[in-house]
């Protein structure tokens, strides 16, 4: 039974500010959805970022194939047009993924969040 309590590991790092970034904004205007829709559909794209890869490089997979997982058409395209994808020879990359995806960025969020704890 769930206790509303994500289990070790099952989280991703978000700054509270990141839905009213611009450059999910843009991601917004561009595709014709509300903010929240768009903020929501890359928050799912980094899930699965942070589930499939390892290093967030997506070898062998396509703009098109990523759109299909999220269920949002020419939502890659549009995070790739203010850089939060990057299209590679291999695939697809999520820059910065070690800032916030990966048990790296995890352990960064939390060593931070305990020595703010202790000042």
């Amino acid at each position: 039974m769930w206790n509303g309590c994500p289990m070790a590991g099952d989280w991703l790092k978000v700054e509270l500010v990141t839905p009213e970034k611009l450059e999910p904004l843009a991601i917004a205007a561009g595709l014709g959805i509300s903010p929240d829709a768009a903020f929501g559909a890359i928050f799912r794209l980094w899930r699965w970022f942070d589930q499939n890869t390892i290093d967030g490089n997506a070898r062998s997979v396509t703009l098109a194939l990523l759109d299909l997982v999220i269920g949002v058409t020419g939502l890659c395209a549009a995070m790739e047009s203010v850089g939060w994808i990057e299209v590679t020879p291999g695939g697809i990359r999520l820059p910065n993924f070690d800032r916030h995806n990966g048990q790296t960025g995890k352990t960064r969020a939390l060593m931070s969040k305990r020595a703010a704890r202790h000042r």
